[in-house]
């Protein structure tokens, strides 16, 4: 009897790679096309699925994600293996693995499992439950321009909805690279993305099922080439397909397999009953690699640890800080059983044996004292951050001196102690010491005021107030030409301020400009006639010009809105007086 070899079969894993090859171009490209002509299509981000649902704004993103809903609603979660660029990035980083002789080693976490739904919960749900609880209105489905400042389709803020060109490679780098080192072949999709939830989700009601095809001998060649760590041979054989929704369609299966016994088939979906094959065994549930209290562990430093990473320094993205915590999480487990164990292993490498450390392990030990450290600083630095942005947030209502004081205070110890400035603490800076006014003078030394209202202008720079005191301050500091700038921005931003126009003129004065000096005391003077100051220096100015009759005249009037000048107007019309007697002609 001859065996028939069944057809060749295309290499599925390099059409794969071209797709996710092409992928990355498009992104380029993207990019190019917005560095050149300054606009371009909104960026095809999933989370602006987000501010679909909060803001009502129906952006390109948003509908990107519904077309790759619906086409996991049919074929399965195909989007994941040949249209993501994360994974793309950590298959590529297995495949370097591999190539260099190292096999990532898969870890399986029960408490982790739960992470992806947990934060899509979290990003998509509790919003929904928030305009339930408190009563608020939910917004009507609507387009936008860029005047709205979140336009729908076209826009010249490409990066609006992105981290930092920084940030993003470190979201690359520790989402795509270093999680599959540590713990396994796509970690990031089965412990932290909370899209692959979603679509775990609509995957069960795809027809478009890996499917059992024809006579299978059970040789496990098909389990063993699944990075999604699925039984594949187990599944085809008790229920005829596989039903796991970790299954993201990269079709590695059907070329492992010598028998061509697995295709790609529409049938009925698990979500309406698993059909098991007679003579079949059930599937048994995968183990985890961790005791009860180890997961325990898990479900217990999750939560704060992401609470302490993510926007730590206004930086850190939510999905940056969902792997960044398992990882962490993941190498407190392995210190503790360092300490307590004798023989220990991360991946492949042998940390501990027979109760002896190596260099390994004393590595691993050293990096876990150190990320304490870290996470102990990083924990203060978001306890203030959280302290500075109520402050800020209840500006809204009449500001509470107290609390003003206390947000300052916080924004203060970050700028002494954090690593990093804190992106967006200018604006919060400018709003608290907006709301404090002059007070920040009198309190805090004067290089403290004065560097603060320089933070203050870059974070509120269309504030005339703000601009206003600065100019004061630089005036203080023997920096008129500065201070000028600054007061000239107040009173462009507050042309009907007399103050303002007032130590305008006072600083042009003093560089020798009286014409433009005088133009903007006229002008103080006509918004507020009865301003001593104004009229004080106005008469300064005429009597310094050669016009003392005019000077007097203003001199007069500053005296009779302001007793304090008075006694100093007496004192000068006597010096004026003898002069006039010792010179012989009047003056």
């Amino acid at each position: 009897m001859t065996l028939q070899k069944s057809a060749p079969r295309p290499s599925y894993a390099r059409l794969r790679a071209l797709s996710l090859v092409a992928v990355h171009v498009a992104i380029l490209l993207h990019i190019l096309h917005w560095k050149l002509n300054g606009r371009t299509l909104a960026p095809l981000e999933l989370n602006e699925l987000m501010y679909t649902l909060e803001a009502g704004i129906i952006t390109a993103g948003f509908l990107f994600m519904v077309l790759v809903c619906a086409s996991v609603l049919v074929f399965g979660r195909f989007f994941c293996s040949w249209g993501c660029h994360i994974l793309a990035l950590q298959d590529s980083c297995a495949w370097l693995m591999r190539k260099l002789g190292i096999k990532p080693r898969v870890v399986r976490v029960k408490a982790l499992a739960l992470v992806p739904l947990g934060a899509m919960l979290y990003m998509f749900v509790w919003p929904q439950i928030q305009f339930l609880w408190f009563g608020r209105l939910r917004p009507t489905l609507h387009t936008a321009g860029e005047a709205s400042g979140w336009a729908s389709f076209v826009t010249s803020d490409f990066w609006r909805n992105l981290p930092p060109p920084g940030i993003a490679l470190l979201t690359f780098v520790f989402c795509g690279f270093v999680i599959v080192a540590l713990m396994g072949d796509r970690a990031f999709c089965k412990y932290a993305c909370p899209y692959g939830a979603i679509f775990a989700i609509l995957e069960r009601f795809a027809p478009g099922r890996i499917s059992k095809t024809g006579d299978c001998n059970a040789c496990g060649l098909c389990t063993a080439s699944c990075t999604s760590d699925i039984q594949v041979h187990q599944e085809l054989a008790t229920y005829g397909q596989v039903v796991d929704s970790a299954c993201l369609r990269d079709l590695d299966c059907l070329n492992a397999c010598p028998d061509a016994a697995i295709g790609f088939r529409f049938q009925k979906p698990p979500i309406f009953g698993r059909a098991t094959l007679p003579g079949s065994k059930p599937v048994p549930a995968k183990a985890t690699m961790f005791s009860r209290a180890e997961e325990i562990w898990f479900l217990l430093s999750y939560v704060p640890l992401v609470w302490i990473l993510r926007g730590l320094y206004g930086v850190v993205p939510l999905l940056l800080s969902l792997a960044l915590a398992g990882m962490m999480g993941y190498l407190g487990v392995i210190a503790w059983r360092l300490l307590r164990t004798d023989s220990v292993k991360l991946v492949r490498i042998q940390l501990k044996s027979r109760g002896q450390l190596r260099s390994g392990g004393r590595l691993v030990l050293a990096i876990s004292v150190l990320m304490i450290a870290f996470l102990t600083h990083s924990a203060l630095i978001q306890l203030h951050t959280s302290r500075a942005k109520q402050a800020v947030a209840a500006l809204s209502e009449t500001p509470d001196p107290q609390l003003v004081k206390d947000g300052l205070e916080a924004y203060g110890f970050i700028d002494s102690w954090g690593l990093l400035s804190t992106e967006g603490s200018s604006h919060g800076l400018a709003l608290l010491h907006r709301a404090q006014g002059d007070l920040l003078i009198a309190e805090n030394s004067f290089p403290g005021a004065l560097n603060a209202y320089l933070l203050a202008v870059q974070g509120l720079p269309q504030d005339p107030v703000l601009h206003f005191n600065l100019g004061r301050l630089l005036s203080q500091a023997g920096r008129p030409e500065q201070a000028i700038l600054h007061y000239q921005q107040s009173v462009a931003l507050s042309p009907d301020d007399p103050e303002g126009l007032n130590n305008l003129a006072y600083m042009l004065l003093g560089v020798g400009q009286p014409v433009q000096a005088e133009a903007h005391l006229v002008r103080a003077l006509s918004l507020k006639p009865d301003y001593a100051n104004a009229h004080f220096l106005l008469g300064r100015l005429k009597y310094e010009g050669g016009a003392p009759e005019q000077a007097m005249g203003h001199f007069r009037r500053a005296a009779e809105l302001d007793a304090s000048l008075a006694q100093w107007l007496r004192e000068f019309e006597l010096e004026e007086a003898e002069a006039s007697r010792l010179q012989g002609a009047p003056r």
